[in-house]
């Protein structure tokens, strides 16, 4: 018998968070990740910001439940758990609908319902589900088995669509207008989505917001990431943004050819083109952890300089300068020892080139 054991849609959406606004060198920029669609989406009030707070706790804790149900059938199947415990460790499943409800509650105004109506759907299904992996283990509850794929298959249905409707009526996702050069407004950067597309091996979108848009769109995201200080987030498949400064940083190098060769100018360009990289490796491998995206995505900043018109020399410079002056301050869960030339992840281990 197999336990599907559907995650949280909110893990989902945080997959693609990285970064803090607060993450630089003696002197640099910051970092972060999400998705989009829709076209008519308006800014979220105060009150759908305190839901989508109350439900990204939900889901974390929530999810930690399903994780150790997880592993305790699994010790169940295999000698090391008893029935009583997979009981025990069934329970948050089996009380979804009540816990959903109660900590979370219907959205304040229309503009999550539809998300939150999926929700209790996969609850529902997530409890019958549960019932049906204890009955599963009782003589004569053959029925129990078939049960437990349909409800379980239900139930990562339902997330996942739960999901999609949120990231639909989020602003992050409202349609924008393809736009190049030095501009203020919201936009698709079309030089920088082209560049971040040779990265990923497909066509990818990089947005760059209005200070006042990026504000209102990162306090939305936030609440669903738990945390509002990125410069950024990706939103696989194929979307990402860029916070105002590293854009405008960016939009001096590809479109005024600026190439500043040392202090806090350098400093800014390095980060900037290393978010852009960061970013595009999740939506490369949106599976990867922090570490393992920054360290990659350090390893791509070469390539994309050059894509963004820089010549081999300055866009190795770029990338020195970055490992110099920021990956030493990496914050926690961004670096890893393990992010060094010929180490476990260095993408090119015959190449002494680094990074």
């Amino acid at each position: 018998m197999r336990i599907a054991l559907a995650l949280p849609m909110l893990a989902a959406i945080v997959a693609g968070c990285s970064g803090s606004a607060d993450h630089r060198s003696p002197s640099a920029a910051p970092k972060a990740k999400a998705k989009a669609v829709s076209h008519r989406i308006t800014r979220a009030t105060a009150q759908d910001i305190a839901w989508l707070g109350r439900l990204e706790k939900w889901g974390q804790k929530f999810g930690r439940a399903f994780d150790h149900a997880d592993v305790t059938y699994q010790g169940v199947l295999g000698g090391t758990r008893t029935k009583v415990e997979l009981r025990v460790a069934l329970r948050p499943l089996v009380r979804c609908p009540t816990s959903l409800a109660r900590h979370v509650g219907a959205p304040p105004t229309a503009r999550y319902s539809s998300t939150y109506t999926l929700l209790v759907r996969a609850c529902r299904s997530q409890r019958r589900y549960a019932l049906a992996v204890t009955r599963s283990f009782k003589r004569g509850q053959a029925s129990a088995l078939q049960q437990v794929e349909e409800e379980g298959g239900n139930a990562d249905t339902f997330f996942e669509q739960a999901y999609m409707e949120l990231d639909k009526a989020m602003l992050a996702n409202r349609r924008l207008p393809v736009i190049g050069g030095k501009v203020t407004r919201s936009r698709i950067e079309p030089r920088f989505s082209q560049a971040a597309s040779v990265i990923a091996h497909r066509k990818v979108e990089i947005r760059c917001w209005s200070r006042r848009e990026w504000r209102s769109t990162l306090k939305e995201y936030g609440a669903v990431a738990g945390r509002t200080d990125l410069a950024g987030f990706a939103q696989p498949p194929g979307r990402a943004s860029l916070w105002p400064e590293s854009c405008a940083v960016l939009v001096g190098f590809v479109y005024r050819h600026r190439r500043p060769a040392r202090g806090a100018a350098l400093e800014d360009t390095a980060f900037a083109v290393a978010l852009l990289a960061h970013e595009t490796e999740h939506l490369v491998s949106a599976g990867g952890s922090e570490a393992e995206t920054e360290c990659y995505g350090m390893q791509d900043i070469r390539w994309l300089a050059r894509g963004l018109g820089a010549n081999r020399r300055y866009a190795a410079l770029l990338a020195e300068t970055y490992w110099a002056r920021f990956y030493p301050y990496e914050p926690e869960g961004y670096g890893t020892k393990r992010c060094r030339n010929s180490g476990p992840l260095d993408a090119h281990p015959k190449s002494d080139v680094w990074p």
